[in-house]
């Protein structure tokens, strides 16, 4: 049986291919035809990228396109169903079953026989399969590309639903080489922050957050092209270092995953292409390389405030803020000649920005503007002065006092002479 997931969606560990399941028997045009005369009329009548596999159900037909190692995450699963919608749409007039949009879905096994008909489950000869050759497998970024002239999800602010879209004008390419270095040195710096973590924390016996750390560290230490015994060797010497240690063949079994999960990574790394219209980021996290971001391993290795203002890219929103206001005001004071003389030269034009800014802010939260609020106590007590209420009975039912109620009746009879 070729799996594309598990049977829960929540359990399914890798993306093994797409796949369109064709019911074409109850289509009245095709029903009598077999699995090679379909794959003819699909051939003739349809573009699509070549599969992998062709086979034969035993009463159906099952398109298959292999893929790469792809690890399921949320959202190369998200891609992974949305490619598979699309693949549905095109096969649909041949009787593409719409249910086959779950990445947990199952095929029947080959060489087993289908009960409902008593015929063969069976591989049918494909271009990849003559001579011996190999199944060609595929990114899913490649079928994305073939079907929507685009690798890249856009979502629908209206309806929050992803949406292949063209771009109106074309992302400025960042040059590839750079956000590779960029990268890698991420990688790099996470290492040596996980290092500082373990030695401020060499006086804790917690033992939790050692496995999960460990990981992380011989994945970035991967990520950032050490070779795989320079990682094992460095991964064991971080162990030796914590207040309990765990066992050599526990930190190899607790990390040993990090080399399948580099390998995808490094292979997305390398066949990204300056011409994709997407970032490098973005065609990892599509790809199914895990990329943990700083929320995650906070929230994991329970990293306090204190310890994330000794960690230089490990670090939460409010450091980040706090780092930020900090250099700022650094800039400021190196540079408050030049800011001082900007603003006197424009200070009339910063203020009626600032105060647009303030006022879209307002009306952003659902709030009212001074002038506002003004006009409508204006209007309440002018009300409740024709009700025949006294001025501290206005003041009392506006929670005001009977002053303010005072200037504002001045007001409204000064609108009346």
């Amino acid at each position: 049986m070729y799996h594309v997931g598990l049977h829960s969606g929540k359990s399914v560990h890798k993306l093994n291919a797409m796949l369109v399941d064709l019911d074409y028997y109850k289509i009245n045009a095709f029903k009598d035809l077999n699995a090679e005369q379909i794959i003819g009329l699909l051939e003739q009548e349809l573009d699509y990228l070549t599969p992998s596999y062709y086979i034969d159900s035993g009463r159906g037909l099952y398109i298959i396109w292999l893929l790469e190692d792809t690890y399921a995450t949320r959202k190369s699963k998200s891609y992974w169903t949305k490619i598979e919608k699309t693949l549905i749409e095109v096969f649909k007039n041949f009787g593409a079953d719409e249910k086959v949009h779950d990445v947990a879905r199952v095929i029947r096994i080959i060489g087993s026989v289908n009960s409902k008909t008593g015929k063969e489950v069976r591989v049918i000869e494909s271009p990849y399969l003559l001579n011996g050759s190999v199944a060609k497998r595929y990114e899913m970024g490649d079928i994305a590309e073939y079907f929507w002239g685009s690798r890249e999800l856009f979502y629908d602010n209206k309806t929050k639903e992803k949406k292949q879209v063209k771009k109106s004008k074309k992302r400025k390419q960042t040059k590839k080489i750079i956000q590779i270095k960029n990268t890698y040195t991420l990688h790099w710096n996470r290492c040596r922050d996980l290092e500082k973590l373990v030695d401020m924390r060499k006086n804790k016996a917690e033992e939790g957050w050692r496995e999960y750390l460990l990981f992380l560290y011989r994945l970035n230490l991967l990520y950032s092209n050490e070779s795989s015994e320079k990682a094992l060797e460095m991964i064991l010497e971080l162990n030796s270092k914590l207040a309990i240690p765990l066992d050599d063949n526990e930190v190899i079994k607790a990390t040993e995953n990090a080399e399948g999960v580099s390998k995808v990574y490094h292979r997305l790394t390398q066949n990204y292409k300056e011409t994709y219209d997407i970032s490098l980021n973005q065609h990892l996290y599509n790809g199914g390389a895990y990329i943990y971001t700083n929320k995650a391993i906070i929230k994991h290795l329970q990293i306090t405030e204190e310890e994330q203002k000794s960690l230089t890219t490990i670090i939460g929103t409010e450091e980040k803020k706090c780092r930020k206001n900090k250099q700022n005001k650094i800039y400021y004071k190196q540079n408050k000649d030049i800011f001082d003389k900007y603003y006197q030269e424009n200070k009339e034009d910063i203020s009626i920005k600032n105060k647009m800014i303030y006022q879209e802010k307002l009306k952003t939260e659902g709030k009212l503007s001074r002038k506002e609020k003004t006009e409508l106590i204006r209007i309440e007590v002018k009300y409740l002065l024709k009700q025949g209420l006294s001025q501290r009975q206005i003041a009392k039912k506006l929670s005001m006092s009977v002053g303010a109620i005072n200037k504002y009746v001045k007001l409204i009879k000064s609108e009346q002479e």
